[in-house]
């Protein structure tokens, strides 16, 4: 590596720089009226980098609410399963920290007996539909029609609904590097659900930031499709697969085949629909595939370790993250 090649050029560091200078004193006044597509309102990228580093977020699905909740269920009535069992059984599971089930399981719950029916609503009522909220604590500094924004998002922000800005990826790099300390991948859940807010689910996140920050971000990216219990291995999403065809009447999968090619026409039968499984259960985790993607694509040369060949290795030995590659590689080609 040439001595000086840390200097050079690099746009994103000079558009950085340039709009932290400018940006406290050159708020531009943008339209900021409700708009009927998914928009929250429009707001300026300084305010909203300001209100999201702000924003306490909440959403219904977190497993500690879902889980509270159900637990003061059971203690009214101590005759229904334990949280446990519940996602034992395959009624839901939890992928990075969240509640996750089709919304087909809704059916196939009203036809259980009352006690399961009854334990099993509290859990899914908190994932269908998906519920965010925010709170803040001190607004005083910000502008007058920015707090207004701050308002609404105290009432509730639906799924999709997103804030209106110019610079998106500036304001999200920006973020990252005001991450909470200490934790990068709890750091990357906080960022993620600001992202979700900006409408913002792909990218190449190193080219935005120095080496350091964009090492932390691409490691705690890594840890999470590496050590999450909810992205399931081959033989056990065949025996989750299994249940949730019992919980429907319907029959067991065929014998789970050796060889990446013959379990890819496995997984692509008729005998369960994984890549709507896979859809609707991993929204986040989407997200983090493909930036992930995107930016092993763009910057795998500076940044070495975690590499795509270690990501590619993952993703052989999980059906879900094989499925959301594919979607990136369809989306992306």
């Amino acid at each position: 590596m040439s001595r000086f090649e840390r200097l050079r050029y690099s746009e994103h560091e000079t558009r950085r720089i340039l709009q932290d200078r400018l940006g406290r004193t050159l708020r531009p006044e943008v339209d900021r009226r409700v708009s009927s597509h998914g928009r929250i309102a429009s707001v300026s990228d300084m305010d909203a980098l300001d209100l999201l580093a702000r924003a306490q977020i909440h959403n219904d699905r977190d497993v500690s609410r879902v889980r509270a909740a159900y637990d003061a269920h059971r203690n009214i009535h101590p005759q229904s399963p334990t949280f446990a069992s519940l996602r034992q059984d395959s009624w839901f599971d939890v992928i990075w920290g969240r509640v996750v089930t089709q919304l087909e399981m809704r059916g196939a719950a009203r036809r259980c007996e009352a006690p399961l029916r009854q334990a099993l609503a509290v859990v899914l009522d908190a994932c269908h539909p998906p519920r965010t909220t925010l709170t803040f604590e001190d607004l005083s500094s910000l502008p007058p029609s920015t707090q207004q924004v701050a308002e609404r998002l105290t009432k509730q922000v639906n799924e999709g609904q997103v804030l209106q800005t110019r610079s998106a990826e500036w304001i999200a790099a920006r973020l990252w590097e005001r991450r909470p300390p200490n934790d990068d991948q709890a750091a990357l859940r906080w960022w993620v659900d600001r992202c979700r807010l900006l409408g913002l689910r792909s990218g190449t996140p190193t080219s935005w930031w120095s080496e350091t920050d964009a090492r932390a971000w691409r490691g705690a990216a890594f840890q999470i499709l590496a050590r999450d219990h909810g992205l399931l291995d081959w033989a056990q999403e065949q025996a989750r697969a299994d249940a949730q065809l019992a919980h429907n009447g319907r029959g067991a999968t065929p014998p789970l085949p050796s060889g990446l090619i013959n379990r890819w026409q496995w997984l692509n039968g008729l005998h369960f629909d994984f890549w709507e499984r896979t859809f609707e259960t991993t929204g986040e985790v989407q997200i983090l595939v493909s930036m992930l993607c995107d930016d092993l694509l763009i910057a795998d040369p500076a940044i070495e370790d975690p590499s795509s060949q270690q990501l590619f290795s993952l993703i052989v030995e999980r059906p879900a993250l094989l499925i959301l590659l594919l979607i990136c590689v369809r989306s992306h080609p």
